[in-house]
């Protein structure tokens, strides 16, 4: 990658967090730590034959913060500790693309294998129809519900 490619990135980035990210210190930070990078790559590449199946599974994202935390790098390159940490700690979120029969595998799992066949039904139309799930109004029904419970029977 040409420094010009790093710098029009840290940009990027830094645009999109403009108030955790300063995009002239993240390029300069970026420069230097390029190195380090590449030093991790390779490391990485002799280990992929390693027998350690826990150090395997690590993203390159997680190796770098924890290197930078145990090394105490925080204070030499703040803005690659922040970004790093903003990224690591991100949401990551199905994509809707996904057919609702597919679901059926997402719940069939062995944690629900001590869950009643009735209530494995509701939780998978649930799922299938969560479009109409997320129209519904629940304030209604409850207050519905609560008023029907409300009502006192006479002895």
């Amino acid at each position: 990658m040409s420094n010009a490619d790093i710098k029009s990135k840290c940009e990027q980035l830094a645009g999109f967090y403009c108030g955790d990210v300063d995009p002239t210190d993240l390029y300069g930070e970026c420069l230097q730590f390029v190195y380090y990078v590449e030093d991790e790559v390779k490391e990485r590449q002799k280990k992929e034959s390693s027998p350690n199946e826990k150090e395997r599974k690590k993203t390159l994202f997680e190796t770098l913060f924890s290197r930078i935390k145990s090394n105490r790098l925080e204070s030499s390159s703040p803005n690659i500790e922040i970004a790093l940490r903003i990224f690591l700690s991100m949401m990551v979120t199905n994509c809707k693309g996904d057919r609702s029969f597919s679901k059926l595998k997402r719940i069939k799992n062995e944690s629900w294998a001590s869950t009643t066949e009735d209530r494995l039904n509701n939780l998978t139309l649930m799922s299938i129809e969560s479009d109409l799930l997320n129209d519904i109004d629940f304030n209604d029904i409850i207050s519905d519900f609560a008023s029907r419970k409300s009502r006192s029977v006479p002895i």
